[in-house]
């Protein structure tokens, strides 16, 4: 689609329902689905597919395919990177032996100066908050997350969070630092012995207890001191559900 498409009403078929509907587009977005519903549904739908560098026969979103442009999908990580170590890297990639001239470098500093981002000031109300949670989420997959990330990513712990970084100002405890990248460290006691001793197997019984919530069991470090602690990812170690 080219720039004088711009913002035109224009005719698409829905990917997932095959129904006709009319929208705006504009140069960045093409519309691929009527309504939110069925870009939920779409995301649901698993294909099988080829690993790009191992050929490995592994289920993605069918959505996801039209995003990956030429590099392809990958089973993991390590396949895309040997992948591009062996055929993007060197001359192989497109901007290899391209030089910004200092116009151009100008231009990219100072082209976004002055413009407020569309999203800056909005936020979803509660109403729809709660349709976007849990079985209503088009990431839902079943439940399948370990406890552990629902606990870390749960409202509940980034408040926890933030009061104890407001408590000790956002400094480290160790070495004083303050406003460098910032963890919380769970002491004295550390996360998996409040779960074990508390017989914490659920989302409900984690929101239940006090002991977990706790602001006085914890401290605001810095990443290198924070890595330093002898109960540092001790959890992933030894709390496996």
């Amino acid at each position: 689609m080219g720039k004088s498409e711009s913002n035109r009403i224009i005719e698409r078929t829905c990917e997932q329902c095959g129904t006709k509907f009319y929208q705006k587009c504009n140069f960045h977005t093409i519309p691929h689905y009527c309504s939110i519903k069925c870009f939920a549904e779409s995301r649901k739908k698993q294909i099988n597919v080829k690993c790009k560098y191992c050929e490995k026969i592994i289920s993605v979103q069918r959505n996801k395919i039209r995003y990956k442009h030429n590099w392809g999908i990958f089973c993991s990580r390590r396949c895309k990177g040997k992948y591009a170590s062996k055929y993007i890297s060197g001359s192989n990639n497109p901007q290899y032996g391209k030089i910004c001239t200092s116009e151009e470098l100008q231009r990219l500093r100072t082209m976004n100066i002055g413009k407020i981002p569309w999203i800056k000031g909005k936020h979803h109300s509660e109403k729809t908050k709660r349709k976007m949670r849990g079985k209503n989420s088009p990431h839902w997959r079943g439940g399948k997350s370990k406890l552990k990330h629902r606990i870390r990513n749960s409202q509940n712990y980034k408040l926890w969070i933030k009061q104890i970084f407001e408590r000790d100002n956002y400094t480290c405890q160790i070495c004083g630092i303050r406003g460098t990248e910032l963890e919380v460290d769970h002491y004295p006691f550390t996360f998996v012995e409040i779960l074990s001793k508390n017989r914490i197997k659920t989302m409900q019984q984690a929101r239940r207890c006090k002991e977990l919530w706790d602001t006085d069991n914890g401290r605001t470090l810095c990443q290198k001191c924070h890595i330093k602690t002898p109960t540092y990812a001790v959890f992933n170690r030894q709390f496996k559900f």
